[in-house]
């Protein structure tokens, strides 16, 4: 069973996606100095973002050992808790890279 993403998550992930992006770039606009620092943080602000979204979808129980399995009564709404982690850890993520973006340079 993989995961998949529900409406408000759909809609979280694109809102943080051009926010990161957003910030980038007016970050690279209005900053007077060496860009590449900007554009190392957008390049891994962009990165962290995209991994946290592919693991969000892996299944949930890919690496337990089958005792662990065993004892999952739903594994639907197992999957469904374990995407929806994932979904809140990217963007928690996301926010401390756009944080970073605009204080660090």
């Amino acid at each position: 069973m993989e995961g998949k993403y529900k409406k408000w998550q759909k809609l979280l992930l694109t809102a943080v996606f051009l926010i990161i992006v957003a910030s980038a770039v007016c970050r690279c606009i209005m900053y007077k100095g060496d860009r590449g620092v900007i554009i190392m943080l957008s390049f891994v602000a962009l990165l962290f973002f995209g991994v946290l979204c592919v693991a969000a979808l892996f299944p949930a129980t890919w690496r337990m050992p089958e005792k662990s399995k065993a004892k999952i009564k739903d594994p639907v709404k197992y999957q469904e808790n374990y995407t929806t982690v994932f979904v809140i850890v990217n963007v928690v993520l996301s926010a401390a890279m756009i944080l970073f973006i605009w204080v660090l340079p």
